[in-house]
């Protein structure tokens, strides 16, 4: 078991971790991941603090050897990761080359034709930023076999896998 917390900025994390040997050729491992943390970005628009992310991943591992030659392994693992706002800060906004918006640059175009609010023309590295609110929400499947055969010489090893990723962003 590990624990860990960072005040500054709210990091919260737990390992859980569990093996054990069933019999003399079976053994089982699990492993399980939480982990939170505030932001240190501030979203001026929204007033609140970002990234604020999320994750728990657990795997669990059975490894089988039934003769020295053979070992097999299958391991499945499901995670979650969510996070909501981003690190990013605009900090080289460019004057555009098109002819049609006077040398303006990207801030000033959505502040003065699209009505974006005025903090949006913040273009220092300040860790402030403005957005109406960026998400991404992941999800993962991860299902393994792997199996080796030891022929003297050589060993052949089989891997197959299928890994599911879904994710709304």
């Amino acid at each position: 078991v590990s624990l860990t917390y960072e005040p500054e900025y709210n990091e919260q994390v737990a390992d859980l971790v569990v093996s054990a040997v069933l019999n003399d050729i079976t053994s089982v491992r699990v492993a399980h991941r939480t982990r939170k943390t505030d932001g240190y970005v501030e979203n001026t628009f929204l007033d609140e603090d970002e990234p604020d992310r999320s994750e728990s991943t657990t795997r669990l591992t059975v490894a089988f050897s039934p003769t020295d030659k053979l070992n097999a392994s299958l391991k499945f693992e499901s995670g979650k990761f969510d996070v909501n706002g981003r690190q990013v800060e605009i900090v080289a906004d460019e004057p555009s080359l098109n002819p049609a918006l006077l040398g303006a640059n990207y801030s000033q175009v959505l502040v003065g034709s699209f009505g974006a609010p005025v903090s949006m023309l913040d273009t220092e590295l300040d860790y402030k930023r403005t957005s109406g609110g960026d998400y991404s929400n992941n999800n993962t499947q991860n299902f393994t076999l792997t199996v080796d055969y030891d022929f003297d010489t050589f060993t052949l090893t089989s891997i197959t896998a299928n890994v599911d990723y879904d994710y709304v962003e």
